[in-house]
Parts: structure tokens; sequence; C-alpha cells
């Protein structure tokens, strides 16, 4: 059985007595100053959701959606509303899994400036610390709690709710987050925090309010306390979360110097429970979700954690999540393809090279054998064959209209692509994807035919191939 050794010094927290209006009224106060979304990523999220790209792929939604606390802690408190009751309580991951497509919708739905009045490309240092630590801490026990028989989605809940409060303070309260930090930098010389008397409830109550406010499942909102909630044979889900956030303090150590003397200390007795090298995956899996953060910002660029983005490679990895976060979802072989491709272009003018690339090395890549750009011509009045792809010459692709679909007006602004068999170019019958080319510049249609060796492939992503390829074809437009 897992035991934490000595009782390491803590920062003492005094809870509210007792009052629960006045608590209640604290914690109203705390969430109508939602912390901010990371903006540029949910409007690309929701367009995805839109456009079909994670119908046959929720598991990615939830990455993605994971990748961002307060979009997590949001759907958090919204889905009770959307899924089935249960006497269980809700569980976010479980629900965001089996949420339908028209719910998924509505979930994501959001007005940013209707949530939160903060703004991201404003934040703190401090700010951008708990938005780091509270990647870390999550991912840490999610990655972790298999290896103890502990559910690594109850784990990732938890370790999420867990930060909740103290993000909400950072943002609606700073100078009480502030003095919270000085103490915590001061406790080896007896520091204390009075949390009652600074704001009328603790980071920890509050999130134990609102858990049970959102119906939050027993099993997160049992493992809120420090070392508490589901266990395994070896440690409860609660003791899980603290080792968690011990290493998210770990990676501060400008902050947590005690933290990080205490975490090498604590490595050899761990490392009995824990395979400790699998948390560079949550070093990596914190360094890409702080690039997604598409601001120009030097502060979150100064993280300790999004210091490792001075590597060329992870340059290129940020420069294509901005550019098209179609292609950051795809396996790592794709994704360097197109990283070159994205390293030809000068955005908004037209790149031959950067063609030539999608055409010889992306295109093949993704499954598709053969397809052509049809763009509309200067009338308006027809589409014309205009780029090929594969060896069919293009001259061959104009009588191929008739066959698609008798409405192709319609076709140019359906954004949402269409997979159905028909007859291809060469005359026999193929798996064929298009859609519009959905572009402000370019109006016209964008098709492709599978390969025949991956047409019956389950694990072929072919709508978020097709998506990446059509938005690295718009790009190399201009």
């Amino acid at each position: 059985m897992y035991t934490s050794g000595q009782p390491r010094a803590r920062v003492q927290t005094q809870y509210f007595r007792h009052n629960p209006a006045q608590q209640a009224a604290v914690v109203g106060n705390l969430t109508q100053g939602w912390f901010p979304f990371n903006n540029v990523a949910l409007g690309e999220l929701a367009a995805e959701v839109r456009t079909g790209v994670y119908r046959n792929d929720r598991e990615a939604l939830i990455e993605k959606v994971k990748a961002d606390p307060s979009l997590f802690m949001h759907c958090a408190r919204t889905l009770a509303s959307l899924v089935p009751s249960s006497e269980s309580g809700v569980n976010p991951i479980y629900a965001l899994r089996i949420l339908e497509e028209e719910q998924l919708e509505q979930l994501l739905q959001i007005r940013p400036s209707d949530v939160s009045a903060h703004r991201l490309d404003k934040l703190s240092r401090p700010q951008a610390l708990r938005l780091q630590h509270s990647l870390v801490s999550s991912y840490a026990a999610e990655t972790l709690a298999a290896q103890v028989n502990l559910s690594p989605e109850v784990a990732y809940c938890a370790a999420a709710v867990r930060e909740l409060g103290e993000n909400l303070v950072a943002w609606n309260f700073p100078s009480v987050h502030l003095k919270a930090q000085l103490a915590e930098k001061r406790r080896a010389r007896g520091e204390t925090f009075n949390w009652a008397e600074e704001l009328g409830v603790s980071p920890t109550e509050a999130n134990k309010l609102l858990a049970q406010e959102w119906k939050l499942s027993a099993e997160i909102i049992a493992a809120l306390e420090p070392g508490t909630g589901p266990h395994s044979s070896s440690m409860s889900v609660g003791e899980l979360c603290d080792i968690a956030q011990l290493f998210a303090k770990s990676q501060d150590p400008l902050n947590y110097r005690e933290a990080t003397v205490e975490w090498k200390n604590r490595e050899a007795q761990l490392s009995k429970y824990f395979n400790l090298d699998m948390l560079e995956t949550v070093r990596t899996k914190t360094t890409h979700a702080l690039s997604a953060y598409a601001i120009e910002n030097k502060v979150l660029d100064s993280l300790p954690l999004a210091q490792t983005n001075v590597s060329d490679e992870v340059v290129r990895d940020r420069r294509l999540i901005v550019q098209n976060v179609y292609a950051s979802r795809c396996e790592p072989e794709l994704q360097s393809k197109f990283s070159s491709l994205y390293e030809q272009l000068d955005f908004g003018q037209l790149s031959l090279e950067g063609l030539r690339g999608l055409i010889r090395d992306v295109v093949p890549a993704c499954g598709f054998d053969r397809g052509c750009l049809y763009l509309l011509d200067i009338r308006g009045k027809a589409l014309t064959p205009t780029l090929r792809f594969g060896d069919v010459p293009l001259e061959n692709y104009g009588a191929l209209l008739h066959t698609i679909d008798t409405q192709i007006v319609p076709l140019l602004f359906q954004t949402t692509p269409i997979k159905k068999r028909g007859v291809g170019v060469q005359g026999g019958t193929v798996t064929q994807v298009f859609s519009g080319l959905n572009s402000g510049n370019h109006l016209g249609l964008l098709y492709f035919e599978l390969g025949g060796h991956i047409e019956n492939d389950p694990s072929h992503t072919t709508f978020l191939y097709f998506a990446a390829v059509r938005k690295g074809l718009i790009d190399c437009l201009g």
C-alpha cells in the first residue's frame, strides 16, 4: 500500500466557518468571472464538429477539449443538462463520448464574451503558470492512473476539478492568488494563509460546491480532498492527484523550489509504483497544448514548459497547429509531410512549390489515388477542371461532374465532405470524397478517389485527411 512518507509542510488553509449562504455567494461570484477559453482553438473545434470531422473519432475531440482547461470545465458544468440523469452522477469524459452530434454542436456553440469578461491575451505570469499547472497536473494523473489500477478518466477529471478553484481565484482575485503563492514560498518558515479571512472560501471548498452543483460523479467529488476518493490496493485517486500536483509544481522550480526538491527526494519511492519515464509524455502533451494558444504573448511563451518550443521541430509544429488544425491531428508521419509543405508557403501568396509538394507527397500519403480541383470560371457559369492529383489527364475530369451529382451549385457551398460509391474518372466503381473548397478567395469543388487498398480500412480517417488536404490546398492557393 502506498504511503506518502513523512507529512510534508503544507500551507495551512482555514475554511469558512459553516456559512453556506456566504460560501455560495463567493463561489457564484467566482464562476461569473469564468477564466478565458483558447478562443482560436474553440472556434476551430466548433467548425470541425459542424463539418463532421469527429463523427467517427470522438476520442480525438475529447483530447482537443482537454487541451483547454477552461473549455473542459465549462463542458463539465454544462453536461448534466444534456445527458440522461444518473444516480452515479456525470463523468464529463464519458458524457462527451456519448453525446449526439446535435448535442455536441449545442455544447460548443459558445460566445466566449458571454461566458467570460477576461481576455487571454492580457494574462499575467501567475495566470499563465496556473494554465501550465492545470495541464500538467491533469495529464499526470491520467497518465499514471492505470499503473495503479485506477481509472484514468476519473483521475483526469478529479485533477482538473482540483485546479478549478485556484484558476478562478487567479483571474478574479489576482491579489489574493499572489498572497497565497507568497505564503506557499514561505511555508518552510511557518507561513500560513487564511482563505476564510481573505476570500470566505478556500479553493478546495469551492471545487466541492461546484462539483456537487454540476452533479459530477461521486467518484470525482470524493477525490477532491487530499488523499481521498476511490482506491485500488495501492492508493486512492486523491493520493494519485496529490502526486500529480506535486509533479506539476516541480515543473515550476522558480515558484515551487521545495516541491522540486521533494519530488526528487520521492522519485525512488514513487518508482516502485510508476514508470516515471512516462511523465515525459505529460511534458510533451503540455507543451503541445500550450503551443495551441495562438496568441502573441511573451508571458505565455516564457513558461517553463513552453520554453521547449524553441527547437525547429516544435516551431514548425506550432505553425502547423495554428494554420492547419486538421493536419495537426494526423499521424506523426503525415504531420511531417504537412510541416514540410508549410515551410514552402508565404501566407496569402500563391505557392507553386507548395502545390507541387501537396500533389507529390501529401495527397498520396493520405490515401487518395487521384482527384481534381474544379474552380468556377470568371463568368460564374461553369466549373472548370483546374488542377489534377494523380496520373489521369486533366481533361478527363470534365465529364466526371455529370456523374457526381446533378445539383452542382449547392455543392460549392457544402463544407461537410460527401463520401459515396460512384463511377470514377477511369470508368470503374470507386469511393468518391468531395466538397466545396470552402475558401473566400476561390469558389470551387475538391474531388478525390480513395485508393483501393484503403477503401475498407476502418482506421482510415477519411474526413480528417480530406479536411487537412483541403486546408493545405487553400493555403497554397493564397
